[in-house]
């Protein structure tokens, strides 16, 4: 009786194979690999691999194999380095023409592992089968969520809040630089993290960047990185902020502390969309889209000789303007009954007369402030009752509502307006209010300009 035919094993794993028009292999590597089950793919340069990865299978674990000859180590390992920005789970494995004599020490670095000719391939399936592991295992973590951005949604039903989700939405579906202005707390962060989350790069890194808390020294090579040896203490290659944003969005925050010398470089990313690591002459190409933030007024920083001119029209594509909190207190009530419910016990109960001090009170930190009292007044208070007694704010009295009103009345505004030679900028500043707010009374007003 003949023997039933045995169907061979379904192909559920993929490798790349990172080759150039050099190596003689590829093919014969393809056919044994399939034997074993494994579909292999062949990418010539760069963007081929880079577009093998972003079609594969989800189910597929980023794995490169690039074979390597002694004339082309230091190129194919910035091709490795530029894969594993744009995937950061990714293993490689080096498959060298020989033993390798010089730069061990870099393929040590770069790749997972290696071998030279000739190849067992039942030998290599292992290994293979092994970094397989380690990358699914990896891909099967849940993404921790992002602690900083309280669930990353905006809080509130005020028009200012509606409006501005309905913006972020526009801007998301877009690739384009965005810039976002407003006052300290007020939120750019998350509207930055809202922004990407909300966009076709969701699934790739977001990388957010603090230019104000990195020393002027050091913000150079943290943002393009570094090769090993290029200054004194440089014992590795470090991969910058931008690189390792490849893919996806990289957040600079607090821009317009960067000094005019550091933001000719950025320019120069911005306009080639490439870097060079510092101690290094090649370009290696960055896809990512960037939103920069600010709570300094570029335009004036422009007109002071502060900021790059050619810069600010380069970022400031999109631009995205956030009110204090002053300007949609609104929002208050939701705001702390949110705080309260995912940072503390539910039973603090807000009382109605707490709430309307805390609408008195002006807020010049914003959200961030608010949500500061409200960690200070549950730390001193031994009720579950908030209080404004524990926040250490200062409350207005009546006659200060008074004084709002004639400091922001159709004649006082227009003197502004006058004095500061029609600068929509200058005269929000003047007045203590945003210039989204200003339009609105211009408009109100019927102030010509």
């Amino acid at each position: 009786m003949p023997s039933k035919r045995v169907s061979p094993e379904p192909i559920t794993r993929s490798v790349i194979l990172l080759c150039n028009t050099a190596c003689l292999h590829h093919s014969q590597w393809v056919g044994e690999l399939r034997l074993h089950n494994w579909e292999a793919q062949v990418a010539e340069t760069t963007e081929q691999a880079i577009h093998l990865l972003d079609t594969r299978s989800h189910s597929y674990a980023p794995i490169v194999v690039s074979c390597l000859t002694s004339s082309s180590i230091d190129k194919q390992c910035e091709q490795i380095s530029v894969l594993k920005a744009h995937s950061p789970n990714l293993k490689a494995i080096a498959i060298c023409n020989q033993p390798p004599s010089r730069n061990l020490s870099l393929i040590k670095q770069t790749f997972w592992d290696y071998y030279h000719l000739p190849i067992d391939t039942e030998w290599l399936c292992r290994n293979l089968g092994h970094a397989y592991g380690m990358v699914d295992t990896k891909q099967t973590k849940p993404k921790p969520k992002p602690a900083s951005c309280h669930e990353c949604q905006l809080v509130g039903q005020s028009s200012t809040t509606q409006q501005l989700r309905k913006k972020i939405a526009k801007l998301a579906n877009n690739d384009f630089p965005v810039l976002i202005q407003g006052e300290t707390g007020t939120g750019k962060s998350l509207c930055a993290r809202l922004i990407h989350e909300a966009s076709a790069r969701s699934q790739k890194p977001f990388i957010a960047v603090n230019c104000g808390a990195i020393p002027q020294s050091l913000i150079h090579s943290e943002l393009f990185g570094f090769e090993k040896g290029s200054f004194t203490g440089a014992n590795k290659r470090y991969v910058g902020h931008v690189e390792r944003a490849n893919g996806g969005t990289l957040f600079l925050d607090e821009i317009g502390d960067l000094e005019l010398s550091l933001q000719t470089y950025l320019l120069h990313f911005l306009e080639n969309n490439s870097i060079e690591r510092l101690g290094s002459n090649n370009q290696l190409p960055v896809d990512c889209r960037v939103i920069f933030a600010t709570n300094v007024n570029i335009e004036q920083a422009v007109a002071a000789g502060k900021f790059r001119k050619d810069l600010f029209h380069r970022i400031n594509v999109l631009p995205l303007d956030l009110v204090p909190l002053n300007e949609h207190k609104e929002d208050i009530e939701d705001l702390v009954r949110f705080e309260l419910k995912h940072n503390y016990a539910s039973k603090t109960k807000l009382p109605s007369d707490t709430l309307e001090q805390m609408k008195q009170y002006h807020w010049p930190g914003n959200i961030r402030e608010l949500f500061n009292c409200i960690k200070r007044a549950i730390v001193l208070s031994n009720s579950s009752v908030l209080s404004t007694r524990h926040m250490g704010i200062q409350l207005k009295d009546a006659s200060s509502d008074t004084d709002s009103d004639t400091r922001l009345s159709s004649k006082n505004v227009r003197r502004v307006i006058q004095q500061h030679h029609y600068n929509i900028s200058q005269s929000a500043k003047a007045l203590s209010i945003s210039r989204t707010t200003l339009y609105k009374l211009i408009k109100k007003h019927q102030i010509v300009i």
